[in-house]
């Protein structure tokens, strides 16, 4: 019976709502909200891209790429190597249009030879 309810309490603790210090501060929440609702990229969320706290950097992509600020291209690219908000950078650059290819994604990547046999012999059955 204690063992049911060990797993139960490490369950409901898993589950549990973040820290405050893993939480976005409210009024940055409302500002980032604000850009995003106004649809029009912003210095401001570009700016919180540097910001020292994690939970708002990944914050800040989010709004960025909602918005597809093509000018923070250059900071999203910086976040990537990020622990805490490359995830959500990677996923901001995909949503940005119009913007300039970051390095990560300037070529594409070479094609094996054997896979350009396949592709060509493929092509030719058809």
């Amino acid at each position: 019976m204690r063992r049911g309810c060990f797993v139960i309490v490490a369950f409901v603790s898993a589950c549990a709502r973040p820290t405050p210090s893993d939480r976005v501060p409210a009024d940055v929440e409302a500002a980032l909200q604000r850009i995003e609702l106004s649809r029009a990229p912003s210095p401001e969320a570009r700016s919180l891209l540097a910001s020292p706290d994690a939970p708002v950097r990944v914050r800040a992509a989010l709004a960025v790429g909602r918005v597809s600020d093509a000018a923070a291209v250059p900071a999203l690219a910086d976040l990537l190597s990020d622990l805490d908000a490359g995830e959500m950078a990677a996923w901001a650059l995909g949503r940005v249009e119009g913007g300039e290819r970051p390095w990560c994604v300037a070529s594409p990547p070479p094609v094996p030879p054997r896979a350009r046999r396949c592709a060509l012999s493929r092509d030719r059955r058809r």
